[in-house]
């Protein structure tokens, strides 16, 4: 099993990620910056983004700078991870509170 830690970025309500001002990750330990990366917005038409990912090989930690992005949004960035999301929410069950309001 692969061990990941992935850091996103999800726009709603059909926004992109180009209509952010700006969007960088800065990976430090203790005081010490390891490994800095921005993204390039203008034009991107994204909903979502993977920015980068901690990931382990050989027993040790690493960061890798991703910066791919998902049309769709969530749904789509969701679904690369392996969980699946509804196109439709479920059905409400009726209200089982056995109280039926009625007119008088």
């Amino acid at each position: 099993m692969s061990k990941k830690i992935a850091f996103t970025v999800t726009c709603d309500g059909g926004q992109t990620v180009s209509g952010l001002r700006n969007l960088s990750i800065d990976v430090e330990q203790g005081a010490t910056g390891l490994v800095s990366g921005s993204v390039e917005l203008s034009g991107r038409q994204e909903a979502a983004l993977i920015l980068g990912e901690f990931y382990r090989r050989n027993n040790d930690w690493k960061f890798r700078f991703v910066a791919q992005g998902f049309n769709g949004g969530l749904k789509p960035l969701a679904e690369h991870f392996g969980v699946n999301i509804a196109d439709e929410p479920a059905p409400r069950s009726p209200d089982s509170s056995g109280c039926n309001p009625s007119a008088s």
